[in-house]
């Protein structure tokens, strides 16, 4: 009886041990999961920075040059003499040069939309859905729940889509909170995508 009654302590000791081990697994896999998600929370705050200073750099630095630029090859247009092909070329290169700033503004506004920082989610959105009509010469509606609606102004960068999808591919997906949902209808040439 009491080789039964040591293995049975034996056995019992083995079994705490390993559920005090388990659990001491179980702790630092938690902690590791929080200490994931702050940096990945960082990781986006940075990204989030870097976007806003690459759109400011963009802005105030190279689309002001190009706009200094493109006012001077304007002066020097006027000085040209009216049939020359001088003029022609630089009245080209001035169309160009706003094209550029155009493009550049875009990029900047794509970067970091004011828009979103300012209002939440909804507003740049519809912003975004009708500029993206205009622009494609497609019919774009947009739509949200009211959950959507919910989203702050200046919400974190984790709960709001930093771009509002790929312009270029007739689709546009959007995120919320807690299963909020919002979408883009696009219809090109009469057949409606709709991703919700």
């Amino acid at each position: 009886m009491a080789m039964l009654w040591t293995v049975y302590r034996l056995r019992v000791n083995t079994l705490k041990r390993k559920q005090a081990a388990l659990e001491q697994h179980q702790i630092l896999l938690e902690r590791h999961q929080v200490e994931i998600r702050a940096l990945n929370e960082r990781m986006i705050k940075a990204q989030e920075a870097e976007r806003m200073r690459i759109s400011g750099e963009l802005h105030d630095g190279v689309l002001q040059q190009i706009t200094s630029l493109t006012l001077r090859l304007g002066k020097v247009r006027r000085q040209v003499t009216p049939d020359s092909e001088v003029k022609v070329t630089v009245s080209g290169l001035q169309q160009e040069l706003i094209q550029i700033g155009t493009d550049i503004r875009h990029l900047s506004h794509e970067l970091h939309p004011a828009l979103l920082q300012e209002s939440g989610l909804p507003a740049p959105l519809s912003a975004y859905c009708e500029e993206f009509s205009k622009v494609r010469g497609l019919p774009v509606t947009y739509e949200a729940d009211e959950r959507v609606e919910e989203l702050s102004p200046g919400a974190g960068p984790m709960s709001l889509p930093h771009r509002a999808g790929s312009a270029g591919q007739g689709r546009q997906i959007f995120a919320g909170k807690e299963g909020a949902g919002a979408a883009c209808e696009v219809q090109p040439r009469g057949a409606p995508i709709c991703v919700r």
